[in-house]
């Protein structure tokens, strides 16, 4: 049997960090406007707080199933 350490993006980690520290990191997936995103891979944090400045409404849901 093995064992994997999982978390998701949501930790404000990026997925390399916890790549070399042997932990599986996958993206949560954010919409705004009827567009997904795939946080920390085609959305930058910087990206994410642009859009809640301009009063955006931001939403977050479980990584893909396909990546899980």
């Amino acid at each position: 049997m093995k064992i994997a350490y999982l978390c998701d993006s949501g930790t404000g980690r990026s997925i390399d960090y916890f790549k070399e520290k042997g932990i599986f990191s996958l993206p949560l997936q954010l919409a705004c406007d009827n567009k997904t995103y795939q946080d920390m891979e085609n959305m930058d944090n910087q990206a994410c707080i642009d859009l809640l400045k301009q009063k955006k409404v931001l939403t977050t849901s479980l990584p893909s199933y396909g990546l899980i």
